[in-house]
């Protein structure tokens, strides 16, 4: 695909939507590549983020691919966030971020344990439906989804209105 195009790629690892994973090994042979920008890391697992930092150093840019796990990436050499938070919270995640370039571990730390029931909120139900919800609770948009996804239940609900509650 690298090979195919002009433009920069960043290669998405979210094994809990493929079924497959990558190797520290194999982000190593993708750094190498003029093409591959970064990775994007929702394994949930930082020995693998560690391993493909210590593989690829700075060859391979690592984007944490989970909100909870921002900052554990940034320690491990990450250089930023694909966000679902961001879409609700972009001044917090871009504060965050901040305050770790800024070596201000323990205020971004704060932010980043603020944020966790939100996280965990927002990825309590098949991803957009969670989300959804959030944005139309701020009125960005309505809460509405495609088929075969469903509304927001009750349990959901209450876990985004709990979570925005103590961040808005």
């Amino acid at each position: 695909i690298a090979d195919a195009t002009s433009l920069p790629l960043l290669v998405y690892h979210v094994p809990g939507r493929t079924g497959c994973r990558l190797t520290p090994s194999a982000c190593r042979t993708l750094s190498a590549h003029p093409r591959i920008a970064g990775l994007k890391d929702a394994t949930g697992d930082l020995a693998f983020t560690a391993r493909v930092s210590a593989a690829c150093g700075s060859s391979l840019p690592i984007y944490a691919g989970n909100d909870d796990l921002t900052v554990p990436t940034l320690a491990l050499g990450g250089v930023g966030v694909i966000s679902v938070v961001s879409n609700l919270l972009p001044a917090r995640m871009v504060r965050l971020c901040r305050l770790w370039a800024e070596g201000k571990v323990a205020e971004a730390t704060k932010d980043q344990l603020a944020i966790l029931p939100l996280c965990d909120a927002l990825f309590s139900e098949v991803n957009p439906i969670p989300v959804k919800y959030a944005m139309a609770c701020i009125g960005a948009c309505t809460e509405e989804v495609r088929l075969p996804l469903a509304l927001a239940d009750s349990r959901v609900r209450a876990a985004v209105d709990s979570a925005l509650r103590g961040l808005l």
